[in-house]
């Protein structure tokens, strides 16, 4: 599944000045003050600056770094002392249902494989070790019949010589290129939002509500437009509404509802107008399109791996924990699953 990247560009810059802000006070604050509900404090009081593409990002990055700025500084340092003095005011964050996207996916998924800052091309590498590592935990540290509790049992040779078939080779010795400084940058950027608990209410009503709309077009111009390119349109038009607890995006969702609820579908519809008018345009790769695709692939080579048809990256986390912990506890009926689908090993 492709998916539609639509990001306000300003969160990068809130989110990096909210934590330089929060390394600088005593631990005392840090604990009563979580990033989220600064962010999202922040953001609610900042034009959003939605870009689909290279291009958009780079000028609305460019833009908010020379005319926000300080404002941004401003307003996280506003909101910290908001926040501090009513610590309590969003004890219940928001539900993972609700924070579901891929980086967050990826954030959740190293915490089950316990793995560092990999990226999703290296995920299958890392999935297939951490089933090793729990094959041999479980050996050393139960008492199991021989054929299993070995860490060379047939699961663990198979996913061994799957690790030695993708092996990567080893970086060459000397310091990083500029090319991958600068896919580390935007790998950075790629996950930055990651552990923040916050969602914009507006996001997906606005995308729901500009699928609708595109349905009901002439197809000769629904080819000319994208849902995330007019969803950008009318979210940039729109007031920004970021919540960090149930509680919150229950509110904020009832205010759209009773009060945006015209305003959403007539931005959509301007959107609409703008960009099926404007010339065709050469559109520049996204900036995390090449995490999208990296996804895609690490996401087919796990369902291969695994043999779980209806894997997915909303769904991957549970499933590999699920997978650790019946490995660890000695039930390898998922690999014996595999080898009966297959009709070999992997």
């Amino acid at each position: 599944m492709t998916i539609l990247i639509c990001r306000n560009v300003i969160e990068e810059l809130v989110i990096e000045e909210t934590k330089l802000q929060l390394d600088r006070l005593g631990a005392k604050v840090q604990q009563q003050v979580r990033l989220a509900d600064v962010v999202a404090h922040a953001l609610n009081h900042l034009p959003p600056m939605y870009a689909t593409n290279q291009r958009g990002w780079s000028k609305q990055r460019q833009k908010a770094i020379h005319e926000l700025g300080k404002q941004v500084s401003i307003l996280v340092q506003q909101a910290i002392i908001t926040m501090s003095n009513s610590p309590l005011r969003n004890s219940e964050p928001l539900p993972l249902t609700l924070l579901t996207t891929p980086e967050r996916a990826l954030a959740r998924l190293l915490k089950v494989i316990r793995k560092g800052n990999l990226t999703w091309k290296d995920v299958p590498n890392g999935v297939a070790s951490a089933i090793i590592t729990a094959n041999q935990t479980r050996s050393l540290d139960q008492e199991v019949p021989s054929v299993i509790k070995t860490p060379q049992s047939a699961a663990a040779k198979s996913i061994k010589a799957y690790l030695q078939r993708h092996a990567r080779k080893d970086d060459p010795i000397g310091k990083p290129s500029s090319l991958e400084k600068e896919q580390d940058k935007e790998f950075e950027r790629y996950m930055l939002r990651a552990n923040c608990g916050y969602v914009n209410v507006l996001e997906k009503l606005v995308m729901d509500a500009t699928e609708r709309q595109m349905q009901r077009l002439d197809p000769e111009i629904g080819k000319l437009l994208t849902r995330e390119e007019v969803s950008a349109y009318a979210l940039n038009r729109l007031p920004p509404m970021y919540a960090t607890s149930e509680n919150g995006y229950r509110e904020l969702r009832s205010r759209v509802k009773e009060e945006l609820k015209g305003e959403v579908v007539s931005k959509i519809r301007d959107g609409i107008v703008k960009m099926s008018q404007a010339p065709m345009r050469r559109f520049l790769p996204p900036p995390f399109e090449q995490f999208d695709h990296q996804q895609e692939e690490a996401i087919a080579e796990l369902k291969a791996l695994l043999q779980e048809k209806e894997l997915t990256w909303q769904n991957v986390p549970e499933t590999v924990a699920e997978i650790l912990r019946k490995t660890r506890e000695g039930d390898m009926t998922w690999y014996h699953r595999v080898r009966a689908d297959r009709g070999t090993v992997i």
